[in-house]
């Protein structure tokens, strides 16, 4: 009677622990069907987002179509020092100073500049990023305006962002600056795909 008693109680005991497995697999791959339209929903609206990335906006009586550009590099936690484009480059040719600035345009399309340069009371000299105009935010168009012996130079250099020169994204530059006063300047065109190739072929 005792034999019988212990052979039920380990055969109840195998039970128990075949449907306990059983049960866990079963509620594991349940979980992994219910999941999966939501993991991939989740992968075609980033996919989706990251190729509608793009804003239209009317200069001059026509709809320019222009792609936002994400950043590629952390923001760094440093003050940010904004001034005025007209004021600072006029400043720089009327004292024959060769200064360099960074500006982005947001996709609210507003033109922001800083000093590629600046200097803090507790950190000392510092260099300013695109990314910290905006704090890491897509933006339309990122790039520098150099004064060197008096003169203006404009291009799209930026390590943040990268931008792709388009002919839509000069003509938007363009306004910006001429709404600043900014006039007489030479637009130079910084391919970061051609650098790139250089840089490997001296590899």
């Amino acid at each position: 009677m005792r034999k019988d008693n212990l052979f039920f109680k380990k055969n109840n005991s195998d039970q128990l622990s075949f449907f306990s497995a059983f049960n866990f697999r079963v509620t594991f791959y349940t979980l992994i069907l219910l999941l999966m339209p939501t993991l991939i929903v989740a992968e075609f609206v980033e996919k989706t987002s990251k190729k509608s990335l793009e804003v239209d906006l009317k200069i001059n009586n026509s709809v320019l179509q222009l792609p936002l550009f994400e950043n590629q590099k952390s923001v760094p936690s440093l003050p940010l020092v904004l001034v005025d484009p007209q004021e600072a480059i006029a400043n720089s040719l009327m004292h024959l100073r060769n200064a360099t600035f960074l500006f982005v345009i947001d996709a609210c399309n507003i033109f922001l500049v800083a000093p590629a340069f600046s200097s803090h009371p507790i950190l000392g000299d510092y260099e300013q990023k695109h990314s910290l105009l905006v704090n890491g935010d897509p933006v339309i168009s990122a790039g520098e305006i150099v004064v060197k012996s008096g003169k203006i130079t404009v291009s799209t250099k930026s390590g943040h962002y990268k931008p792709r020169l388009e002919k839509n994204q000069e003509r938007l530059i363009r306004a910006h600056l001429f709404s600043h006063g900014i006039t007489d300047f030479k637009f130079e065109k910084f391919k970061f795909d051609l650098k790139l190739k250089f840089d490997l072929k001296l590899k």
